[in-house]
């Protein structure tokens, strides 16, 4: 009897996780551009401004604009050959691969102009109708990593496709070599779309830089959290393996709990989630003489994740979704409960679709539902030197919350 229990617990649990599924909403070999004429494409190409095969698919955003979805990517400069490092996926030639229409402009993306937007690693749509974006200042960072204009942070208005405010981050805020690769918005709990605080992730440097908006000043913190653990600087996914020392990467903001809220974070080498509330991060006097003066206010969580994971998302009621590198899959953390072992719940497995996702977001539709929206990149494949640009590479995945969740401790939190 024990037995037969036992079986058919593992059935409904692999009938649970196949009826909840990820679509596949857009899905490229290697993105394509759209370039105003043949002749500006062809020009391109013969400069070197364009090389076919280089640009690489980072993160994902999406906003409704009425009754259509602008859905917006990023193609960090990591090769050389990347015309344009922000795109809105163009809906003038509709299909399951859209051509990247460059946002807000081709000016706007001109590599060089520190005017203009250098290498876009990630970006954030807030409930205000705007863009954020954080704009490392490096080109070539697989191959010469060359520091060409300042880390910034540029908002854009999504209703005029302006460009509200700009944001050159202050050098005493860097060290030497530093890489901001993420960046997580809040805004003012009242509702308010004046203030806003960003909390940007120096990946390379092993840092949080904290910019106040609405002060036009910004501050660095340190921890020993976010740096690499060095048994997770060894990464294998989808049988590809390789080494990597990154330090503080994914960033996720929790619902307003009695007027605060927490920053999730965590290395991208290591196995442990670590959380602080926001109003001692938005504390500059805390960090003023000591960057890593409140260290000892950051909780680390008690158990460890099966795998190192990139992207991160959470939603209004408090659960944290994921997707551990080496199982490509995505999972959910209920942030009620704790961080262990038993309370990490796969959802949705998928080797061939969720090979290393690298963008997560939670957004609304129209009907106020929260929707996933995930990009996978198969960025071991730039790692190990093996990408090949006639395969399926980047897909953009969605799915509800509500759906994802049903039935696990994720649900009902």
């Amino acid at each position: 009897m024990a037995a037969t229990a036992a079986l058919l617990a593992t059935v409904l649990l692999h009938c649970g996780l196949a009826s909840k599924q990820l679509h596949v909403k857009y899905q490229w070999t290697t993105p394509e551009f759209l370039f105003t004429n043949e002749s500006m494409k062809q020009s391109m190409i013969d400069s070197g401004r364009y090389i076919p095969g280089n640009p690489f698919m980072l993160d994902v955003d999406s906003w409704q604009r009425g009754s259509t979805r602008e859905v917006f990517v990023t193609t960090p400069r990591f090769l050389p050959g990347t015309p344009a490092t922000l795109s809105l996926l163009s809906r003038a030639h509709a299909s399951a691969s859209p051509l990247l229409q460059p946002f807000p402009s081709w000016a706007m993306n001109r590599q060089g102009d520190c005017d203009a937007m250098t290498s876009v690693l990630r970006v954030q749509v807030d409930t205000c109708g705007r863009l954020w974006a954080i704009d490392s200042g490096v080109v070539d960072l697989m191959t010469a990593p060359q520091s060409l204009c300042a880390p910034q942070v540029l908002v854009f208005d999504l209703r005029t496709s302006r460009l509200l405010h700009r944001y050159r981050i202050p050098p005493e805020n860097l060290r030497e070599g530093s890489l901001l690769i993420n960046i997580a918005v809040e805004l003012p709990h009242r509702g308010s779309c004046r203030g806003a605080v960003a909390y940007l992730a120096d990946v390379t440097q092993h840092g949080l830089v904290v910019y106040d908006v609405s002060q036009s000043r910004s501050w660095r913190v340190s921890s020993s959290f976010f740096q690499p653990s060095p048994p997770a600087t060894h990464f294998t996914v989808a049988g590809e393996s390789f080494t990597l020392q990154d330090g503080l990467f994914g960033l996720a903001l929790g619902p307003v709990v009695r007027g605060d809220r927490t920053l999730y974070f965590h290395s991208l080498a290591s196995y442990r989630e670590v959380w602080v509330r926001t109003s001692l991060l938005r504390n500059q006097s805390l960090f003023a003489a000591n960057t890593s003066a409140a260290a000892g206010l950051f909780t680390q969580s008690p158990g460890e994740r099966s795998s190192q994971t990139a992207a991160t998302a959470m939603s209004r009621r408090g659960v944290l979704f994921f997707s551990p590198l080496a199982n490509t899959s995505l999972n959910c953390w209920n942030s009620r409960l704790p961080y262990t072992s038993s309370n990490l719940v796969q959802l949705v497995r998928d080797d061939e679709a969720l090979q290393f996702v690298s963008g997560m977001k939670i957004v609304r539709d129209r009907s106020g539902r929260e929707v996933l929206w995930a990009l996978s990149c198969r960025f071991q494949r730039l790692m190990t030197g093996s990408f090949d640009p006639a395969e399926v590479n980047f897909r953009v995945l969605t799915a509800p919350v509500a759906d994802l969740v049903r039935g696990t401790s994720c649900d009902g939190a």
